[in-house]
């Protein structure tokens, strides 16, 4: 019987990792600067374990039923697609194996396995690889568990099935006694929680520092008037799947020409140079792009203001322009998509029209800025 490590979550749920997937044989024979070849003879071994993990991991985060660029990996249409899923795991593999080599390396000295580190840096890519390809998603899943959990903390709600750790089976009933059998369908819940997003967005993706709680506070009221609406037990999956990708939808549908055309300044206004910042460049651009919207994060926050409320409208727009670069190629560039009008973007930004010209000006700034950092670093 294969060995295992027995860890215990904040949750109280014993969690296990199988010691025998040869992780750590791999690394002891790994040499620092040395290939990483398929010729080692633990390779494949290796390879097969992470491909698992990736795998068991994307279901319980529910990211399974997403297409595969939600998470970088382009050209394929579901996770069914082997290619798809090879892909992520060399991505994977580059991430723990070659870009965090040493830091393994070093826990070895203290530890008889690296099992449990490798299952938290599997964890750790796919979280940093959703928040970055999937900016929507990412924030519509991290607001609303908090709100769940902060409910359930509460007593507002009760976990009837699955993990308290707010996992895709885990059901919700907001009293005590409920039965699964209550559960609200999925067809059932949407329309209720489609109705959310018309007073959560666009704060639902865009807020930051004391504006969360605001936002949280909102949500929250919504969740819990359910009850007042009949549903009685819900599942978090149908949660966290119709908000998000509502959300999403609203997000791109901006793309979409409106009938009053493209503004004819909005060449001369920005925009326009502005959106082909984040266009999905080639594989040997993805990592600057990424090292772009970065630095762009980082100046935006640096932003001096007044003008009011400007470092707030610029970190709207750029979680905006984001969402676009995390779209599938063959969405974004299907059949009637283009540049969406000063007053699509307004509206669903939340930004008074006037004041867009000046905000493209600034981030278009503030990129210029970024690139000339980021090509000083390539070039030392």
């Amino acid at each position: 019987m294969a060995s295992r490590i027995w860890r215990r979550n904040r949750f109280g749920i014993v969690q296990t990792v199988d010691k025998d997937s040869g992780f750590t044989r791999f690394l002891r024979n790994l040499e620092s600067g040395g290939p990483l070849e398929r010729e080692n003879g633990d390779f494949d071994e290796v390879w097969a374990a992470l491909r698992r993990l990736l795998v068991s991991e994307l279901k319980r985060r529910s990211l399974w039923s997403l297409p595969p660029a939600y998470l970088g990996i382009y050209g394929y249409a579901t996770w069914g697609d082997p290619e798809a899923v090879e892909e992520l795991v060399a991505d994977c593999f580059v991430f723990i194996f070659a870009e965090r080599f040493r830091s393994l390396k070093a826990q070895l000295r203290y530890k008889p396995n690296v099992e449990g580190l490798i299952l938290r840096n599997v964890r750790n890519f796919l979280h940093e690889t959703q928040k970055r390809h999937d900016p929507i998603g990412f924030r519509v899943f991290t607001v609303l568990r908090t709100v769940v959990r902060d409910a359930l903390s509460a007593g507002k709600l009760q976990v009837i099935a699955g993990s308290p750790a707010l996992r895709h089976s885990t059901v919700l009933a907001f009293r005590l006694g409920a039965s699964l059998e209550e559960t609200a369908r999925p067809e059932e819940l949407r329309p209720h929680v489609l109705a959310w997003n018309d007073d959560l967005l666009p704060d639902l993706i865009t807020a930051r520092g004391w504006d969360v709680r605001q936002v949280t506070a909102r949500l929250e009221r919504h969740l819990c008037h359910l009850a007042a609406k009949g549903i009685r037990a819900v599942r978090f999956h149908d949660l966290v799947d119709a908000l998000r990708q509502d959300a999403r939808a609203r997000w791109r549908s901006v793309w979409v020409h409106s009938p009053e055309g493209i503004p004819p300044r909005l060449e001369e206004d920005g925009f326009a140079a502005v959106a082909r910042l984040v266009e999905l460049p080639g594989e040997d651009e993805r990592e600057s792009l990424h090292r772009l919207l970065a630095c762009l994060e980082q100046s935006v926050e640096r932003v001096a203001e007044p003008p009011a409320r400007s470092r707030d409208y610029l970190r709207r727009l750029l979680v905006f322009l984001k969402s676009h670069a995390a779209d599938a190629p063959e969405e974004r560039d299907a059949p009637g998509k283009g540049l969406p009008s000063h007053r699509q973007l307004a509206q669903l930004l939340a930004i008074p029209r006037e004041r867009l010209p000046d905000i493209f000006r600034t981030l278009q700034a503030l990129a210029e800025a970024c690139r000339r950092k980021i090509s000083g670093e390539e070039s030392s």
